[in-house]
Protein backbone atom coordinates (compact mmCIF):
# COMPACT_ATOMS: atom_id res chain seq x y z
CA UNK A 1 0.00 0.00 0.00
CA UNK A 2 1.34 3.51 -1.10
CA UNK A 3 1.05 6.99 0.53
CA UNK A 4 -1.37 7.95 -2.08
CA UNK A 5 -3.44 5.24 -0.88
CA UNK A 6 -3.28 5.86 2.50
CA UNK A 7 -4.46 9.73 2.14
CA UNK A 8 -7.56 11.68 0.00
CA UNK A 9 -7.13 15.27 -1.05
CA UNK A 10 -9.70 17.19 0.35
CA UNK A 11 -9.73 20.92 -0.67
CA UNK A 12 -6.19 20.82 -0.02
CA UNK A 13 -6.00 18.61 2.86
CA UNK A 14 -5.46 15.34 3.00
CA UNK A 15 -7.13 13.03 5.32
CA UNK A 16 -6.62 9.69 5.92
CA UNK A 17 -8.67 7.05 3.86
CA UNK A 18 -9.67 4.89 6.37
CA UNK A 19 -10.91 7.42 8.93
CA UNK A 20 -12.65 9.87 6.26
CA UNK A 21 -13.98 7.48 2.99
CA UNK A 22 -15.05 9.81 0.31
CA UNK A 23 -18.64 9.22 1.63
CA UNK A 24 -18.35 10.11 4.72
CA UNK A 25 -16.62 13.91 3.19
CA UNK A 26 -19.74 14.26 0.95
CA UNK A 27 -21.91 13.21 4.55
CA UNK A 28 -19.98 16.14 5.82
CA UNK A 29 -21.00 18.38 3.21
CA UNK A 30 -24.84 18.11 3.15
CA UNK A 31 -24.91 17.94 6.77
CA UNK A 32 -27.30 20.64 8.38
CA UNK A 33 -27.03 21.83 12.05
CA UNK A 34 -30.31 22.64 13.78
CA UNK A 35 -30.87 25.87 15.46
CA UNK A 36 -30.52 23.78 19.05
CA UNK A 37 -27.79 21.33 18.52
CA UNK A 38 -25.15 21.49 21.03
CA UNK A 39 -21.44 20.90 20.17
CA UNK A 40 -18.93 19.62 23.02
CA UNK A 41 -15.32 20.20 21.34
CA UNK A 42 -12.13 19.42 23.37
CA UNK A 43 -8.48 18.81 22.15
CA UNK A 44 -7.13 15.68 21.76
CA UNK A 45 -6.34 13.58 24.96
CA UNK A 46 -7.56 16.18 27.17
CA UNK A 47 -10.47 14.35 29.38
CA UNK A 48 -12.95 13.99 26.30
CA UNK A 49 -13.84 10.54 27.69
CA UNK A 50 -14.95 12.44 31.15
CA UNK A 51 -16.59 14.94 29.25
CA UNK A 52 -18.69 12.37 27.71
CA UNK A 53 -19.68 10.60 31.03
CA UNK A 54 -20.89 14.05 32.16
CA UNK A 55 -23.33 14.23 29.52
Amino acid sequence: MTEADLYTLYKGVYVPTCLHPPQSLQYYEEFTFRPDDILIVTYPKSGELSANLCT
